[in-house]
């Protein structure tokens, strides 16, 4: 997922609906960031703000397995 981002924050939403012991995502931001956010795999759907630069591209890239159902969204703090 890629997107021009308008504002200097964005509201990073998601969730991994497998409820399964041990499952999670990992979330790869293109802007720095010190580690990957982890998202535990138990339908609750997770919240993080990420500081961005404006008119500059923002990416996500998802790390899981190929049987877990998950979603994400990017929004603006106005969202």
């Amino acid at each position: 997922m890629l997107t021009t981002v308008s504002d200097d924050v964005v509201v990073v939403y998601a969730v991994c609906a497998e409820v399964e012991a041990g499952l999670t995502l990992t979330l790869i931001l293109t802007l720095p960031r010190p580690e990957a956010l982890k998202v535990p795999c138990d339908g609750v759907v997770s919240r993080t703000q990420v500081f961005t630069v404006r008119g500059r591209s923002f990416g996500v890239d998802v790390v899981g397995t190929d049987d877990v159902d998950w979603s994400l969204r990017v929004t603006t703090r106005e969202e």
